[in-house]
């Protein structure tokens, strides 16, 4: 049976039963010259996905984010450095001609080489106070940075035991004069001026230390270990082991107060610094009045019940003697300090404060919605308004640590991709690595795949909003498949069509919702199977139902009524005026009324 056709002759199917023009199976555009192949590109996106959700599960990164955050909170700048991580053992060497494990030829011990059998790559924070910058104006002007490390004598000799400068201090005795430092010492000596921190006395003050900096220098792609003691002494000079398009192992720092002529850290505090000042002085004056505002008079001596009186307890009543109550009373035998003027003093200071504060919360941004304050008799309206105004103020830098946390990734996948083995990386994510995708990943990854992080991923998710948010893209779901249903009814488009349309609209609906990656991925095997099936048979002819009975009912829709039926037109006859006649029952002549 052939498939129904549906507008007018001419619409139908070409005289050689192929489908008609534009309704067949969509062919795939042929990979242009020099790219790689489509499919080798999803691999490599998947394993770099896969890779990244494996060397970000560790608690230590979490930490080290989290502290960066608080550095910009609090002094103004916060950082994390990637470390790329090789797990190395050692493996005995075969002998090429005799067979077995390769021996020395002098000493004869066996020979074993070190093989990498596992790679991870984690975030390391660094202390605000351990980092220098070029001092520019903007960060892609950075020529250097240096890196503080405190090493005791043990840790020094070990990781710089080649280094010959290092050897003729050995060798002469001098080699203490490098241990001059301690925890305590290198934290009250800031390396970017100012006041040594508060909490410097807390530190070790017993274990010397020698202060190396670690110096990576853009120009020449070069990481410098030096120390300043002694006249300046270079330990050592590393090549550029990462390959980072970048060439630094950080990402941009996020900054609390960002500038365009500098990049020196600036707390927010400096913002109202003033201000905070002035309410410190209003809070100390009020301690002192309020020390000073005390009940104190005196009395006629004469009389030693007016002494018990005053310090009576509440609700007592004593007997006085020798006091005429008529003609004045205890008021002309007890005087108090006015205190009057000193309350109202008082009042005006707590008004004065809170002004202050008011006017704090302002320049940084905290409305009363914010800090859980909440005046009852404003409108609904109005506390919507200063909730927005507080999210509002804070997108800034919700925003500045989203692209922080971004960047870290991507410097993440960035040395996943130079320096990761395809051995390693097909078992971490089970992925088959083959060299074409290894290719991708070691040239063209980060230009024909992007990485990025949702906003909403570095928040705390709410879990009412989420719910319903994706309630309603279920009913919309609901709906589109319903829709899809009752235009399968019509056949007014080959089912294929139909059913690809239906889910490239649930794959869109899908995308921004989390933890969809693997319905999209099910929904997109579904596809793969669909084309191959469309390209057998373009029309779907196999997939229409089928015809029904003769004398029963026509198929309805799901909305319950009659799909719309084409009329082709009668034989011998054109179309009439205007296009195909219209699906539904045949206008009706209307008589026209008489006249009187």
């Amino acid at each position: 049976m052939s498939p129904q056709t549906i507008g007018p002759p001419s619409a139908g199917p070409e005289p050689g039963g192929g489908p008609p023009p534009g309704l067949g199976p969509a062919v795939p555009a042929p990979t242009p010259p020099g790219l790689p192949e489509q499919n080798d590109i999803e691999t490599a996106a998947a394993v770099m996905e896969k890779a990244l959700e494996i060397v970000v599960s560790d608690e230590a990164s979490h930490e080290a984010v989290k502290c960066a955050v608080r550095d910009m909170l609090l002094p103004g700048r916060g950082v994390c450095r990637v470390r790329w991580k090789p797990v190395l053992k050692p493996i005995p060497v075969d002998d090429p001609v005799m067979g077995g494990q390769l021996a020395h030829p002098v000493t004869g011990e066996p020979q074993t080489k070190e093989v990498k059998v596992w790679e991870t790559v984690d975030d390391e924070y660094v202390f605000w106070e351990d980092l220098l910058i070029d001092p520019v104006r903007q960060h892609s002007d950075v020529s250097w940075i240096a890196f503080r490390h405190l090493f005791d004598q043990q840790s020094l000799l070990q990781e710089f035991s080649e280094s010959p400068q290092l050897k003729q201090l050995q060798a002469s005795n001098k080699i203490s004069d490098l241990f001059k430092w301690t925890e305590e010492s290198a934290a009250k000596s800031p390396i970017g001026g100012g006041s040594a921190p508060k909490t410097a006395s807390r530190l070790d003050a017993v274990i010397k230390k020698a202060m190396v900096w670690e110096v990576w220098n853009r120009s020449t792609r070069e990481i410098i270990w030096l120390i300043r003691e002694s006249g300046g002494i270079a330990l050592r000079v590393d090549p550029d082991s990462l390959g980072l398009e970048g060439f630094y192992p950080i990402p941009k720092p996020i900054y609390a107060v960002v500038t365009t002529d500098s990049m020196i850290p600036k707390a927010f505090y400096d913002l109202y610094a003033s201000l905070a000042a002035d309410l410190d002085d209003t809070s100390r004056r009020i301690s002192d009045l309020t020390a000073k505002i005390k009940v104190r008079g005196g009395y006629n001596a004469a009389n030693k019940d007016i002494a018990s009186l005053l310090t009576a307890d509440d609700g007592k009543l004593l007997p006085v003697d020798g006091v005429d109550l008529m003609s004045g009373g205890l008021q002309n035998h007890i005087w108090l300090v006015p205190i009057l003027e000193w309350v109202n003093a008082l009042k005006e200071l707590y008004d004065s404060r809170n002004q202050q504060k008011q006017a704090i919360y302002e320049i940084i941004g905290l409305s009363d919605i914010v800090r859980g304050a909440s005046n009852p008799y404003e409108t609904a309206t109005a506390q919507r308004i200063k909730g927005t105004m507080g999210t509002g103020r804070m997108t800034g830098v919700k925003s500045a640590v989203s692209n922080f946390v971004r960047d870290l990734m991507r410097l993440k996948a960035d040395i996943i991709a130079q320096n990761f083995d395809a051995e390693i990386l097909t078992k971490m994510t089970g992925e088959q690595v083959t060299p074409a995708v290894m290719a991708v990943l070691r040239s063209d990854f980060l230009r024909v795949c992007s990485i990025d992080i949702e906003t909403d991923s570095t928040v705390e998710v709410d879990e009412s909003t989420e719910k319903e948010s994706n309630a309603q893209t279920m009913q919309v779901i609901g709906a589109t498949m319903t829709a899809a249903q009752g235009l399968l009814a019509t056949g007014l488009l080959p089912p294929p069509m139909i059913i690809q349309l239906t889910l490239e609209m649930i794959k869109m609906m899908l995308h921004p919702v989390r933890h969809s990656r693997g319905v999209i991925d099910l929904i997109n095997g579904y596809q793969e199977v669909l084309t191959k099936f469309m390209q057998a048979d373009p029309l779907g002819a196999s997939m229409r139902p089928p015809p029904p009975p003769p004398g029963a009912p026509p198929p309805q829709g799901s909305n319950g009524k009659n799909p719309p039926q084409a009329r082709p037109p009668q034989p011998g006859q054109g179309l009439p005026p205007g296009g195909p006649p219209r699906s539904g029952p045949p206008p009706q002549a209307v008589p026209r009324p008489s006249s009187p």
